[in-house]
């Protein structure tokens, strides 16, 4: 087994559709040894015959085009992507499986798990967090599911043509969306739950109005159904969303980051932050800095502080204000 410095780059095998380590010491003499059959063939000492019984443990040989450098991070990766859906313990168990040839010690395996499932968990909460900040500037007024219909689109053409519908409004009619793919229940039929802001005027096709049970509220609840995607690909229902509710909504999709690890996808033109200068007067305290790398000082305002762009006083802030700043993501 070889570990080149930094990268921790071992060498492994696919023997069976699993990865395992090779010993490049073994390799080489093996290869070695290799080169001597060959000379003893060529100059008549052995027979091909007689070389292939004496050359029978050459199972690393033989496969020697499917070696492969890799990380360990690499090896973490693949197996805990190949295993999420299972509970902890048993994901665990499997990355502990996959990893520990690689390590001199259950100890040493043991620590390098738990170092990058907390990294695993950072990069999760780091999606959570810039899914909140986009969706709190970005006032969506609906929360829309899109189905499709195989006898309109089979599932490869829903998926690319209903992201390219949402790209075109988006830039010529400026709605704004984020939403995950999802494959629902028994069926496994796919489908895509996605936040949206309609601007005024700027919805397409018409709504037939539905009622029936959410499962997930636990009550009735009014559904529009959409005759422009409908037409398209199968049943879409918007349903209106007031602010207050934005927490479910965006809770429903944001599941699927952890549970499916899904990404979201994002529209043009969301943003996490939005510019302002600010009165001192507007200030209740500074917070505490907890991130010393961080290059700027964090303050808690008053709910109704001012918002003030470019010397320019815009007004207190609100939904309506905050769309007039300017916005930026870093």
């Amino acid at each position: 087994m070889s570990i080149n410095g930094k990268n921790d780059v071992v060498a492994v095998a696919i023997i069976d559709g699993k990865t395992v380590p090779v010993d490049e010491e073994k390799l080489k003499a093996q290869e070695e040894a290799e080169k001597d059959y060959k000379y003893l063939i060529d100059i008549g000492l052995i027979d091909d015959e007689e070389y292939k019984q004496k050359s029978a443990d050459r199972s690393i040989i033989e496969q020697k085009q499917q070696i492969e450098y890799v990380s360990k991070k690499d090896i973490f990766d693949k197996t805990y992507e190949e295993n999420k859906g299972l509970s902890r313990l048993k994901l665990r168990g499997k990355l502990c499986s996959a990893l520990r040839p690689f390590f001199n010690s259950k100890e040493e395996t043991d620590e390098f798990i738990s170092k990058n499932l907390l990294r695993k968990r950072h990069n999760v909460n780091s999606k959570k967090n810039r899914a909140w900040r986009k969706a709190r500037l970005a006032n969506f007024n609906y929360f829309c599911t899109f189905t499709y219909d195989s006898k309109k689109v089979d599932e490869n053409t829903f998926q690319k043509k209903l992201l390219k519908t949402l790209q075109n409004l988006s830039s010529r009619r400026d709605w704004r969306y984020m939403g995950v793919w999802e494959r629902g229940g028994k069926t496994e039929r796919l489908h895509f739950h996605a936040l949206i802001h309609v601007p005024d005027d700027q919805m397409v096709g018409e709504f037939t109005e539905v009622k029936d049970y959410n499962t997930e509220k636990h009550r009735m609840q009014t559904q529009l159904v959409n005759s422009y995607f409908g037409e398209r690909f199968g049943r879409t229902t918007f349903e209106p969303i007031e602010p207050q509710e934005l927490d479910f909504s965006l809770n429903y999709i944001l599941k699927y980051i952890e549970k499916t690890g899904e990404k979201i996808v994002y529209s043009k033109g969301l943003f996490m932050y939005f510019q302002s200068d600010i009165f001192d007067s507007d200030i209740i305290m500074k917070m505490t800095d907890e991130h010393p790398e961080c290059r700027c000082d964090k303050y808690i305002l008053f709910d109704n502080f001012t918002c003030i762009d470019d010397g320019e006083i815009i007004g207190e802030a609100s939904a309506e204000t905050i769309d007039k700043m300017t916005h930026c993501n870093n």
